[in-house]
């Protein structure tokens, strides 16, 4: 990510292939699964605004401290417990509790 940012001034084509190969792909999948289930409404928002709300609980805290050089030893451990505690939240709104 770092070397991304780093030399899009040179590449400025460089940041859309970055996202093209990572949540440009997943953002469409989530957001078709969601809006096929129509309990997804209990989230009060558009299927697209869900996935990248749910993409971003993932990832946004974590790509920080990446950047930053501050990656913990146990990072997968913690990506993991993330991942389901953020599933859990939004499935819980998916069935209406």
């Amino acid at each position: 990510m770092r070397l991304t940012v780093a030399e899009l001034h040179e590449f400025p084509d460089l940041g859309r292939t970055m996202q093209g190969i990572g949540a440009a792909r997943a953002l469409p999948m989530l957001a078709a699964y969601l809006a096929a289930h129509t309990s997804a409404r209990n989230l009060d928002a558009e299927p697209a605004v869900i996935a990248e709300a749910f993409l971003g609980s993932l990832v946004g805290h974590a790509r920080h401290r990446a950047m930053m050089g501050l990656a913990e030893p146990d990072e997968l451990e913690h990506r993991e417990a993330l991942l389901r505690h953020s599933a859990k939240l939004y499935a819980r709104h998916l069935e209406g509790g």
